[in-house]
């Protein structure tokens, strides 16, 4: 009898079953978080529900945010245990544990940047800064681990797919369990790619992290008590990021694949949020506004707001045509080359984009694709700095409206008229 085939069995049985107890006690601290916070929404003052509760401000059903709270807690526990105890128990290269413990910060900066904006609202800038700063710390201290001979060249992935993500993860955050579910179909494509690459850690990490959300459905199903808020949407996008590095670091280690294969395995899950942000500034652009403007025409607004479907329908649709899209994407990725599943997984994408939202997004006013049109769009309008020594007087003169006073008039003519009368 071979004993190596026993050990093997012995060391696979003891890393599933580590997993599967992480897993459930993630879930069970997840769940009792989400009821303690539930029941924040019944009270009407004390030092915990200042503390804790925060309206959702867009709410109709009276929901409370900071849904993202017990899943960045739980979330970044996973994280400290296998980066203390993952690298020996599933018998991973110890840049693994480097990975984890480099997430813990950015995970950590999400988290309070997340509550601050959940509770008073920050300015899109700050925002935007504080994203900066969590993808650069997390870039900086992951592009060297990943790999060592182009770590520039992967600090301008990390940092360029880390940006679009988390955004794109916020912008898909829209409606009750939309993000649940599409969540779910992203993490099991990293169970898929562990699982054909031998990589355990990949597939106990995305397994464990849908344990969280699993919690989650029963206070965001519709109509929800707790949407995820900032933190939630936020710190998807970045464990997403995070497979996304053990999964290239483990296709380079345990199958010596070049850097652009691994690269390609590595971001092809993160296609969804890269497109949702990408179609989000182009549609905008195309009409032009400014990319950073807000609007209601994404597909799962459309969805719901123009084929008057309802919000659970909407997100297991959605769910559904991203796990179909997911599926040739792996297809192609296997039988043919990483490229070519790269490459139908964006088509994919964006035709079902277009396809929903053609109708809807292009208004009059769009953009003329001329370089004298494109130089006038970006060029700064309106504004005029002087410089307060030529000025000599300032007035404000208030001038009245003539069509105003044309209105009143008329008014005032018809009120006497029927006074005569």
């Amino acid at each position: 009898m071979d004993d190596s085939v026993g050990l093997t069995d012995i060391s696979q049985f003891s890393w599933v079953l580590w997993a599967a107890g992480i897993a459930i006690s993630t879930f069970l601290f997840c769940l009792g978080s989400y009821a303690f916070l539930n029941s924040m929404r019944k009270r009407t003052g004390g030092f915990l529900y200042k503390l804790f509760y925060i309206s959702a401000r867009k709410s109709s059903t009276d929901a409370m945010q900071f849904g993202g709270l017990p899943l960045a807690i739980g979330l970044i526990m996973v994280w400290i245990l296998f980066g203390r105890f993952g690298a020996s128990l599933f018998s991973q290269d110890s840049s693994f544990s480097t990975i984890f413990f480099h997430a813990i910060i950015p995970g950590t900066l999400i988290t309070i940047y997340g509550y601050f904006d959940d509770k008073f609202e920050l300015r899109p800038i700050i925002k935007l800064l504080t994203q900066f700063i969590v993808v650069t710390v997390y870039a900086l201290f992951t592009s060297r681990t990943l790999y060592p001979e182009f770590s520039s060249v992967s600090f301008l992935i990390v940092s360029f797919f880390g940006l679009g993500v988390i955004n794109g993860k916020n912008l898909l955050d829209g409606l009750d369990t939309l993000t649940i579910k599409l969540s779910l179909v992203s993490y099991m494509h990293f169970v898929i790619l562990g699982l054909f690459f031998h990589i355990p850690t990949v597939t106990a990490v995305a397994l464990i992290s849908v344990a969280p959300l699993f919690a989650f459905y029963f206070f965001n199903r519709e109509p929800a008590k707790i949407h995820l808020g900032e933190i939630g949407g936020t710190f998807i996008g970045l464990s997403l990021i995070v497979l996304s590095s053990l999964l290239h670091r483990g296709i380079i280690v345990a199958h010596s694949a070049t850097m652009a294969q691994a690269t390609l395995f590595a971001l092809i899950p993160l296609s969804l949020p890269m497109a949702e942000l990408s179609i989000s500034f182009l549609r905008r652009m195309v009409n032009g506004r400014s990319p950073f403007s807000g609007d209601k025409f994404h597909v799962h607004h459309i969805l719901r707001n123009y084929w008057k479907w309802s919000a659970s329908k909407v997100a297991t649709v959605m769910a559904l045509v991203y796990l179909c899209i997911t599926v040739i994407s792996l297809a192609c990725s296997f039988l043919i080359h990483p490229l070519g599943g790269y490459i139908a997984k964006v088509l994919l994408l964006g035709g079902a984009y277009f396809y929903v939202g053609r109708k809807y997004w292009f208004g009059k006013n769009k953009l003329d694709f001329s370089a004298k049109s494109l130089f006038h769009f970006i060029r700064k309008k309106d504004v005029m700095i002087l410089e307060t020594a030529i000025i000599d007087e300032f007035k404000i003169s208030l001038v009245e409206n003539p069509e105003v006073e044309i209105h009143e008039e008329d008014e005032n003519s018809e009120n006497t008229t029927k006074k005569v009368s």
